[in-house]
């Protein structure tokens, strides 16, 4: 017959294995997304500074051609992502048109040396497909 007091230890150590494994899960779980999310932080932080490096995409943002612009930052990622650039004027909202459960999102002021052009705002949008 077995002790009764070997029971309730027997117990309490399934119960408290049980609580530190539904803690280990949410932590595992919400450290995988900020990864993620760094990670696309520094993809999309690149993908600015070419685009302000690059006199014609800084053209092509001044000239409001979302859709060069578009062609360049698609190459960028791999599939299973859709990306999306928005160009604004300073005081505007960007913003996607649709909406999807989970976007990240990174913007950069981008202006010419020439006083014929005012500055916009390049904003990138991505999202999985």
């Amino acid at each position: 017959m077995v002790d009764k007091g070997w029971l309730r230890i027997v117990e309490a150590f399934i119960a408290i294995t049980l609580i530190l494994s539904v803690f280990s899960v949410m932590y595992f779980k919400g450290h995988s997304k900020n990864s993620i999310a760094e990670d696309f932080d520094k993809k999309m932080g690149v993908i600015l500074d070419e685009v302000s490096a690059s006199f014609d995409l800084r053209e092509e943002v001044l000239n409001n051609n979302e859709k060069a612009i578009n062609d360049f930052v698609a190459t960028r990622f791999a599939s299973g992502w859709k990306i999306s650039a928005r160009i604004c004027n300073l005081n505007e909202l960007c913003s996607l048109q649709e909406y999807h459960q989970e976007v990240y999102s990174k913007e950069r002021l981008i202006s010419s040396t020439l006083q014929k052009y005012a500055p916009k705002k390049l904003k990138l949008f991505v999202w999985q497909e």
